[in-house]
């Protein structure tokens, strides 16, 4: 039987994205063969390892459904030390992938700018409810607003 590899076989994403949009596309991809490595707070756990009483579920389904197959590490990312092994998941990888509202990688030390000095080819994915950039950027958003629809 021949067996042909998964498009993303190969491919490392240090992925460091919390709720729903984030480690959904993140898991999509880690179907597709690429190895994920979730990198969580251990002072902040991801929120969907919390039961979600909006989504009709008391129990923390929802965060195994998007992290199955994902290596995982938690670290606290406001410790330097913390940072520097991030920093070393990220030197290893392809891509990095981040849900949090603008500049708070850039915060953290990880911004695309700072990732890049260790990573020249690194893909950045960014993900935020009201863009990188612009008046509503510095909003948090969550599930609901990202399918709402904008009516002017």
């Amino acid at each position: 039987m021949n067996s042909v590899p998964a498009p993303l076989a190969g491919v490392r994403i240090a992925d460091f994205t919390i709720h729903a949009a984030g480690p959904f596309c993140t898991h999509l991809l880690s179907q597709l063969g690429a190895e994920c490595i979730k990198i969580e707070s251990r002072t902040r756990p991801d929120a969907f390892r919390k039961p979600h009483a909006v989504y009709g579920r008391m129990s923390a389904a929802t965060f195994d459904q998007v992290s199955a197959n994902k290596l995982s590490v938690r670290l606290n990312l406001k410790q330097p030390e913390a940072v520097a092994l991030a920093k070393r998941i990220v030197a290893l990888s392809d891509i990095a992938a981040e849900s949090f509202r603008p500049d708070v990688m850039k915060r953290l030390g990880l911004g695309f700018n700072a990732l890049r000095l260790i990573k020249h080819n690194l893909v950045m994915l960014s993900l935020s409810s009201c863009g990188q950039t612009g008046p509503d950027s510095h909003f948090a958003g969550y599930a609901p607003l990202f399918g709402a629809g904008w009516v002017g």
